[in-house]
């Protein structure tokens, strides 16, 4: 028996071991997210967070996929006479920076051109959601409305220099759009996914709405 045991871990089966890593992983994670685990904090509402995180552009201005970083800052609110216990209504809004570039290449005066965007907006959402647990420790799901100002959207194709979206192609500075998405809150810590589609074009007359998947991380704070 006692050869056994230093052969199981000298003999490559590291299959086994991410197995058991993989159960041990889940587990803990199931463990942190179930109700019978969510204790008892006393964080009062409303309260902040801030965020940072990574996004991508699924339709893109340029029907290409665009890359970038967004950051920004969330208020949340949850009012007493909808709270019961572990469950409740919550209102949020906040504003948010983000940036993206994509790189493609555009058909110009009959041929294939290498074009580089860059897109820089401020972003205002404004959702309705449920938080499932005690604020603090939760999981809350959201659904809203979000407004954009756009505020740099800049191509450079080769051998054509540069296009301003707005003084040439007279693109919008102003889009609305909807957004879903669903927050994990381990008490300081934050964890975010948000879909966001846009309900109006950013060129009129062609089809622009664009589709972002943004994933935060960030901390909650200003409890009070």
């Amino acid at each position: 028996m006692s050869n056994k045991i230093p052969c199981f871990f000298l003999s490559g089966k590291k299959e086994v071991l991410r197995r058991m890593y993989k159960k041990a992983f889940v587990g803990a994670l199931l463990f942190l997210l179930s109700f019978d685990a969510f204790g008892h904090y006393d964080f009062d509402s409303p309260y902040a967070r801030v965020v940072v995180g990574g996004l991508r552009s699924t339709a893109g201005y340029l029907n290409a996929p665009a890359y970038g970083v967004t950051i920004g800052g969330t208020f949340i609110y949850l009012p007493d006479r909808f709270y019961f216990d572990r469950f409740g209504l919550m209102m949020q809004g906040g504003i948010q920076l983000d940036y993206m570039a994509s790189h493609a290449e555009k058909c110009l005066d009959l041929q294939e051109v290498e074009c580089a965007d860059r897109f820089s907006s401020v972003s205002m959402p404004l959702n309705l959601g449920i938080c499932f647990g005690d604020v603090g420790c939760s999981i809350d799901p959201y659904m809203g409305i979000d407004a954009r100002l756009n505020m740099i959207a800049k191509s450079h194709a080769d051998g054509y220099g540069r296009i301003d979206y707005f003084d040439d192609l007279n693109a919008k500075r102003f889009q609305l759009g909807l957004n879903a998405g669903v927050d994990v809150n381990l008490l300081f810590l934050y964890l975010g996914y948000r879909f966001t589609k846009d309900l109006t074009d950013f060129i009129p007359g062609e089809h622009s709405r664009n589709s972002c998947h943004r994933i935060f991380v960030g901390f909650n704070l200003l409890f009070w």
